[in-house]
């Protein structure tokens, strides 16, 4: 039988961790929420919510998308090309920095995007949307393990892999030096003219342990390399 001793501290224990998980929810809220319909010319929406206060922006496709989109941020006159980065089929959470509006288009196809704007991309979890209609609803608050080693300075002259940590799940892979092209089917092998583009200086956050193991990368010029951090 349990002394009060041990109950006590059992119970101080749940609270603590009730605390943490409610300071979570609280830390993230969400601003707004926008669609943007996209085709083969650039189309663009302004974002639905104040930057200081969200300054987090989830870009999800919706599942009836059948081509694959390009975005790019920027000021009202920002457009898309199909150079800009690609988005992943579960879709990117991203610091929007300064910028107040978004482009994109396709190279085929047609898609449309389901935007929500936040205070944080904690628990995005790459999923697509809720049953009602697509729109995307940020995963259930929770905390990151972070995994060692990361990677950094990785070079890319051929199309290379990652070495994944033990229990990888999410990745988040930045480009320096130089553009880069990727793929994660598993399939295709990516080339200086194909794969999905990551442009220098931004990065990519992507979930799945399958899609991390099959990720390869090649530097579309000299001196391109990755960063990438891993999280489970």
């Amino acid at each position: 039988m349990r002394t009060f001793h041990q109950r006590a501290a059992a119970c101080l224990v749940a609270l603590a961790l009730a605390a943490a998980w409610a300071s979570d929810a609280a830390a993230q809220a969400i601003g707004g929420n926008a669609s943007l319909s996209v085709s083969t010319s650039s189309a663009a929406v302004a974002l639905p919510a104040n930057l200081q206060s969200y300054p987090s922006l989830m870009i999800v496709p919706a599942p009836a998308s059948t081509g694959e989109a390009f975005y790019l941020l920027g000021s009202s006159t920002v457009t898309a090309l199909t150079t800009s980065p690609a988005l992943p089929p579960g879709g990117v959470c991203i610091n929007v920095g300064p910028n107040t509006t978004l482009a994109a288009i396709t190279a085929t196809g047609a898609a449309t995007l389901r935007l929500t704007q936040l205070t944080t991309c904690a628990g995005f979890s790459g999923a697509g949307g809720n049953g009602s209609g697509g729109t995307p609803t940020p995963a259930e608050p929770y905390l990151y393990t972070p995994l060692s080693p990361e990677q950094h300075n990785l070079g890319i002259t051929s199309a290379t892999g990652l070495t994944l940590p033990t229990g990888s799940l999410f990745a988040t892979i930045c480009a320096s030096g130089n553009n880069v092209h990727y793929t994660f089917d598993g399939t295709t092998t990516p080339t200086s003219s194909i794969g999905m583009p990551l442009l220098q200086g931004q990065c990519v956050f992507l979930s799945g342990a399958t899609v991390l193991a099959n990720f390869k990368a090649i530097q579309q010029a000299a001196t391109a390399t990755l960063d990438v951090a891993y999280t489970k």
